[in-house]
Parts: C-alpha cells; sequence; structure tokens
C-alpha cells in the first residue's frame, strides 16, 4: 500500500483549499482513516443561486461528508465558483459510495462577505444515495431569510 497526497481546489480562486491524504489499494481507497471506501461510479455536483440578488452564489464555502454509524466523516470541501458551481467535491478519479451524506454550505459568511445579513449561519442538506451508477446534482436555492434544494440532474 503506498500514500498519495492529492489537493482539494478553491475552484473559485484556482488555488488548494485542503489536503487529504488518500491511500491506494487495489483500485480502493478509504475515504477518511477507518471510514468508508470510496468506489468509482458515483459523482456529485452542487449550484447554488442567490435567489434575492437574482445571480450565481460565487466564493461560497461547501463542506461534504458522510454517515457512518452516527459519526459524520469529512470528505471534500470546496468552494463555488463564479457561477455558483462545485463540480468536484471529493479528490480527482475518486467517486462516492451508497450511503448518507450531508453537504453543508457556509451561508452566514457568504452573506457577511456581501455586508447582508442573514438568517441562517449554514444550510445543510442531507441526502441517500442509493444508486451506484447515477450522477447526484443537489442544488441549492438561496436567499438572506429563506432556501430550498431538490435533487436535480
Amino acid at each position: 500500500m503506498s500514500g498519495i497526497t492529492t489537493h482539494v481546489l478553491d475552484t473559485a480562486r484556482g488555488t488548494p483549499a485542503a489536503r487529504l491524504a488518500v491511500a491506494l489499494d487495489a483500485g480502493r481507497r478509504p475515504a477518511h482513516p477507518g471510514g468508508p471506501t470510496v468506489m468509482s461510479g458515483i459523482t456529485l455536483t452542487t449550484h447554488v443561486l442567490d435567489t434575492a440578488r437574482g445571480t450565481p452564489a460565487a466564493g461560497l464555502a461547501v463542506a461534504l461528508e458522510i454517515r457512518t454509524g452516527e459519526v459524520w466523516q469529512p470528505l471534500g470541501f470546496a468552494v463555488t465558483d463564479d457561477d455558483g458551481r462545485v463540480r468536484r467535491l471529493v479528490p480527482e478519479g475518486e467517486t462516492l459510495i451508497p450511503g448518507t451524506y450531508r453537504l453543508t454550505f457556509s451561508t452566514g459568511a457568504y452573506f457577511r462577505n456581501l455586508g447582508i445579513e442573514g438568517f441562517y449561519p449554514e444550510v445543510s442538506i442531507v441526502f441517500d444515495v442509493r444508486d451506484s451508477e447515477q450522477h447526484y446534482h443537489v442544488p441549492l436555492l438561496l436567499s438572506p431569510f429563506g432556501f430550498s434544494t431538490y435533487r436535480g440532474s
């Protein structure tokens, strides 16, 4: 078994946002030490639209976690690009396994950076991934005092 360090990019700035250590073993990769194994098949993206301003929510931090038992294990971190999108939340070459996931959006910091007082410091969306051959798109429609989400395509 050999170790590889990969970088998660801040997609709005094109710079490393965090580092994740990944161990390789015959094509199977532990997502987190002692955590679930990440396998190919499932991909996940998100898109945040600021409905109060009528624009994409650029520069909004997003974290991805998986539930293992009663514990949430971190899997990835990114920042929305100029179009409000995160195209990759896990390291390149890796995808997700079936399970329960949580996306957490740092909405309070986003609105503070715009000089707007918001009500929700963060928005967490918990969802189940069941089909290992599907793409999952989880958009967030956001305003300072409300939000909505749905299963996108």
